[in-house]
């Protein structure tokens, strides 16, 4: 199944790839986009949304648990682009901050 999805999801997976870019330069935001993507493909198939979009209407640890999937499938293809798991885990905690500041918008 490609996840090729809508263009709000397409923005957030290049701004994810581009916060990871930011902190780790040495690797291209297409390597980061592909494993975030991928992260997104699997959140999906595991818990049962067929579109990032389903979540918009859910709640507030619904969005965050889903995130924390993607992030959960992304690990691996991440720690494949050479980055360390302290490095992977410092990107993690800068798209949960990221990700906090859109799901407590009003």
């Amino acid at each position: 199944m490609a996840v090729l999805g809508t263009q709000k999801q397409e923005e957030k997976i290049l701004e994810m790839g581009e916060i990871a870019h930011g902190m780790s330069p040495d690797i291209s935001v297409m390597n980061f986009k592909g494993a975030f993507r991928l992260g997104v493909k699997e959140a999906l198939e595991t818990s049962g949304y067929t579109d990032w979009k389903d979540l918009a209407q859910r709640t507030k640890a619904e969005k965050k648990r889903f995130f924390e999937q993607i992030l959960k499938g992304a690990a691996p293809h991440l720690s494949g682009t050479g980055l360390s798991q302290d490095q992977v885990e410092r990107i993690f905690s800068r798209l949960r901050q990221k990700n906090a500041e859109y799901i407590n918008r009003p």
